[in-house]
């Protein structure tokens, strides 16, 4: 939840606490009057009274309505107990003493001790009485369900595009926070050794075997970060559609669509077609022009009139660096924001705040001297206050260059963003000089065939391309925009004036590009996005009913074809701060447990790969054209298997 948010929250539970309290004040004071008159005691017994009279009143609604706990009653009712033998006898010897020692009118005594009272039992009831259990009772879920029935479904009139609607990100955020304050649900220690451990050890011995020699040969066994999965990886041998086949012959259906670009489905027949026919005549590079590379240039610039001129390269890291290379010249300034968790590649400038918010170089930066992310700067996701911040600061220190985002959220949306977000960045943007680069390495061509900057009708001066700009073949990726930019890495020897360097032997290979572009033109003739996106809706529903069948604190949401699904919330943590101090200390503080989480999501990643669904380390799954109503509903039956044997256990938690 962004910081503006949580003051708005805090806000107003402290006004529902001071309103509920001066209905105590005046149930309190008027018991009290009226003891006054019907009885001749001394001070302290009818002020007793009173005050028993107000707490039961006070706790009642507070617990409810302000806190919206669901805790133990007895044992919050001990908790206030607890408290009120502090306050009550100080407040009584103190009130009687003014009173009695003093003289001072009693009802002024009372107020002053109701003053005394309100400040303290507030911090007391929010810090230990209901500190693990806010927003958690009957009242806060329907709450959460309402604001989600009006607020989760926003309609956009746009052709072949994946998203139906848009989660509230603050309501997303709320049920992440209450996921991880309370401990770690995953599938049980029985389940997992008699049924998914022994999966892997009868049923995938190939694929077991081919990982035990490549740790002989390749670091870790695996040349990429995704294919590594708990217990061991799986070797695929073909690729259909939406299923992948193992070395063992085991079927999957497929969620993770080599990470995301094959929209279409994998291996799909008229692209491959091309591709063949391509090899046959050309092969698949020359290191010369080939009008492929027009074709896809011309293709981009149809659906996104805004990537006025593209260059393709090998890689959506490549494609980074070169984009902040234009900014740069462009500008005349050299710093960098990006927004902490996201994904830019693994350039040195780059590794900086990856996956947590607030991680800084304190996580990934491994072998990268630190002048290397010297102009780097992160900012918490979704805060538009702190983003002003960092760019008011930068000017102090020569100006911003770029600002670059995922449009939907940091790791293909895992921290969802607000609608309006973009818009907000973009008007920033202009304010401080600074270039808007959108990284679409994700949702070009899979959010919508106008991208995400067609989506939330934003135009970018750079966008980042990867991923689905080959169509799912090698070398993908690709930085154009706004000409007055993108001609800033021309081709060509040195004219002496400035230009971005940028290079690739095999960027632009005839394969790639020509695979790229009937990439595009069948997702536009198939309206393939849309096709993805409505699996991506019927998926993510599906969880949902599961969860809440289940009784699960799981947390599910989607945009379009990019499907989430948080079973620990282990990359849901922010430490974002300008003080480097307090984002090291929170990051200090959290990160066993915050491995904890990572551990268990990959043991529930293990269990739905025994289960024929391959997904992205358990917690994300990308949908595509070749997904049927029946796949998705297969896939929720496994799901399903999985979620029966899941327990709470008493692991993740500070």
């Amino acid at each position: 939840m962004d910081e503006k948010t949580t003051k708005k929250r805090e806000t107003a539970r402290v006004v529902k606490f001071f309103l509920f309290s001066v209905s105590a004040g005046i149930i309190e004071l008027g018991s009290f009057a009226l003891l006054q008159l019907i009885t001749p005691w001394n001070f302290w017994p009818k002020y007793l009274i009173a005050l028993i009279l107000s707490v039961i009143w006070n706790f009642t609604l507070n617990r409810r309505f302000t806190f919206r706990a669901a805790n133990n009653v007895p044992v919050a009712m001990m908790k206030v107990t607890a408290y009120y033998c502090v306050f009550t006898p100080v407040s009584t010897v103190f009130g009687n003493f003014l009173a009695e020692g003093l003289g001072w009118p009693g009802t002024l005594v009372t107020l002053i001790n109701m003053v005394f009272n309100l400040v303290t039992e507030f911090l007391y009831d929010k810090k230990v009485v209901f500190k693990d259990s806010i927003d958690t009772n009957d009242l806060a879920k329907r709450a959460s369900e309402k604001m989600n029935r009006v607020q989760e479904i926003r309609r956009i009139p746009m052709e072949n595009c994946s998203i139906s609607r848009w989660d509230d990100p603050n309501e997303i955020n709320e049920k992440l926070r209450i996921l991880t304050s309370q401990p770690i649900w995953e599938v049980d220690d029985e389940y997992y050794s008699n049924e998914i451990l022994p999966y892997y050890e009868n049923r995938c011995v190939r694929s077991k075997a081919i990982y035990e020699e490549a740790k002989n040969y390749i670091p870790g066994g695996v040349q990429h970060n995704l294919a590594f999965n708990k217990p061991f990886p799986m070797c695929m041998e073909r690729a259909e559609g939406a299923y992948l086949y193992d070395k063992d012959g085991n079927r999957y259906i497929d969620f993770l669509q080599a990470g995301g670009p094959t929209v279409l489905g994998s291996n799909y027949k008229p692209v491959q077609e091309k591709a063949l026919e391509l090899i046959q005549t050309c092969g698949p590079t020359t290191g010369l022009l080939h009008e492929a590379e027009l074709l896809i240039a011309k293709e981009i610039n149809l659906h996104m009139p805004n990537v006025e001129m593209f260059r393709m390269l090998g890689s959506g890291t490549e494609s980074v660096m070169a984009a902040l290379r234009i900014s740069r010249i462009a500008t005349g300034h050299k710093r960098i924001i990006k927004i902490g968790g996201a994904y830019h590649g693994w350039s040195d400038q780059m590794v900086y705040g990856l996956k947590i918010p607030g991680s800084r170089a304190l996580l990934e930066s491994h072998g990268i001297p630190k002048g290397a992310y010297k102009a780097t700067d992160e900012v918490r996701p979704n805060d538009l206050d702190m983003l002003e911040k960092m760019l008011k600061r930068n000017k102090r220190k020569g100006g911003t260059a770029a600002v670059i985002v995922e449009p939907v959220g940091p790791e293909s949306g895992t921290r969802p963003v607000a609608y309006d977000y973009n818009k907000g960045v973009r008007e920033l943007c202009d304010r401080y000089g600074a270039l808007l680069i959108f990284d679409e390495v994700v949702t070009g061509f899979r959010v919508a065939l106008s991208g995400a900057q067609g989506f939330f009708g934003v135009v970018p001066d750079l966008t980042i391309f990867g991923k689905v700009v080959a169509g799912g073949y090698p070398a993908a990726g690709g930085v154009g925009g706004k000409k007055e930019y993108a001609q800033l890495m021309a081709a060509g020897l040195s004219t002496g004036k400035h230009r971005a360097y940028v290079g690739g032997t095999l960027a632009a290979n005839p394969l790639s590009s020509l695979a790229g572009y009937y990439t595009i033109k069948e997702i536009a003739r198939t309206n393939a996005c849309e096709i993805a996106g409505q699996m991506g809706d019927r998926l993510c529903d599906g969880l949902k009913e599961l969860i809440d069948r289940y009784s699960l604190p799981y947390v599910a949401y989607n945009q379009g074809s990019i499907v989430h699904l948080e079973c620990t919330g282990a990359m849901s943590f922010d430490f974002s701060s300008l003080c480097f101090a307090k984002s090291a200390l929170g990051l200090l503080k959290h990160k066993e447990m915050m491995y904890e989480r990572k551990d268990s999501m990959e043991k529930m990643g293990a269990a739905y790969m025994a289960n024929g669904l391959v997904t992205l380390a358990g917690s994300r799954l990308y949908t595509s054209m070749a997904d049927t109503p029946e796949i998705i509903d297969d896939a929720l039956n496994r799901f399903e298997t999985v979620f029966k044997h899941v327990k709470k256990t008493d692991k993740g938690l500070v």
